[in-house]
């Protein structure tokens, strides 16, 4: 059986519909193509779930991470992100201006769950019951360095035992503001 991304390959090289070639459901014809600047050749579906959380940008936040919708993404932002699925993505909304100019009060912020290795970025996490967005690295022998891009804001470490109740949700990769 061919990987979801070979069938549909196979199925855009026939000229048939790729729910017909894999599952034998539906109609036989291709669905309409298109081809754009970023290389899709079908109508891609960049839908992103909603989550009612709220991550601080400034002191913690407690919510539920619950979807409460969807967002679709533009063609372009996923291009320009290199993504071709949204596996693995959900969209939060960030409170306060700790992490101002990078990212505003109410900005919607797009994380890549997938991606919870600690590399220096910035990352939505969890610390005890708090969700957070904030710029970390680790330094010395463990400690976790987290930073606010609002100078205001001076930065913070998690060590030694503090680390038991800390988790990555996910890599922030975009992030979109109301204006």
């Amino acid at each position: 059986m061919p990987s979801a991304e070979s069938a549909v390959q196979i199925a855009l090289a026939l000229g048939v519909n790729p729910e017909w070639l894999v599952l034998g459901i539906g109609k036989r014809e291709s669905r309409e193509l298109y081809s754009d600047d970023f290389g899709f050749t079908s109508p891609p579906d960049f839908s992103v779930p909603l989550l009612d959380t709220r991550l601080a940008a400034g002191s913690g936040v407690t919510a539920a991470e619950n979807v409460i919708g969807n967002i679709n993404m533009p063609p372009e932002v996923m291009g320009a992100l290199r993504r071709d699925n949204t596996k693995g993505l959900v969209m939060m909304q960030a409170a306060g201006d700790s992490m101002y100019p990078t990212i505003s009060d109410r900005s919607y912020v797009l994380i890549d769950t997938n991606a919870r290795n600690l590399v220096e970025g910035i990352y939505a996490f969890r610390l005890e019951n708090d969700l957070k967005v904030k710029r970390l690295r680790t330094v010395g022998l463990g400690d976790i360095e987290v930073i606010s891009d609002n100078p205001i804001y001076p930065p913070d470490r998690i060590i030694g035992s503090e680390r038991q109740h800390f988790d990555i949700i996910g890599r922030a990769i975009w992030s979109g503001t109301l204006l």
